[in-house]
């Protein structure tokens, strides 16, 4: 995972993510169609 990295998709705000790992500052989530990648742990709320 980097800033500089492409990106797969675009996430909404709401969208509901599974986080299947940490790695430092970024979070590995898999969405609910099974597409997976990485994006910075501060922007996930836990609910």
């Amino acid at each position: 995972p980097d800033a500089s990295g492409t990106d797969l998709f675009v996430l909404h705000e709401g969208t509901n993510v599974t986080v299947k790992s940490t790695l430092g500052e970024w979070s590995e989530i898999e969405l609910e169609d099974g597409n997976v990648g990485w994006m910075p742990s501060k922007d996930i709320e836990k609910i």
